[in-house]
Parts: structure tokens; C-alpha cells; sequence
């Protein structure tokens, strides 16, 4: 029965850190996604002033 009980628990816990670690990967995904957005503009901004000039 304590077996049961420790096996439960071990997976409780892997359950709690694959959420966080999903959970991490998707603000990281995020912040990546934003960050090449704000990239890719600046790059269109940048040529568009060389177009200019």
C-alpha cells in the first residue's frame, strides 16, 4: 500500500513539473515569438528607409 502511495506522489510530482515546464516553454515561446515580430519590423522599417533614401 506504501508503494502505491510513493508511486502516486512521484507522479503528482512529475505531473507539476511538466505543467511548469510547459507552462515556461510557452512564455518563452511567447517572448520569442514577440521578439522576432518586433525584429522582422524593424528590419521592414529599415529597409523601407533605405528605400527612401
Amino acid at each position: 500500500m506504501l508503494k502505491y502511495y510513493e508511486t502516486v506522489g512521484k507522479v503528482t510530482i512529475l505531473k507539476m513539473l511538466l505543467k511548469i515546464i510547459v507552462r515556461l516553454a510557452a512564455s518563452y515561446a511567447r517572448q520569442g515569438l514577440y521578439a522576432f515580430r518586433f525584429f522582422s519590423l524593424k528590419e521592414h522599417l529599415f529597409s523601407a528607409l533605405q528605400a527612401l533614401a
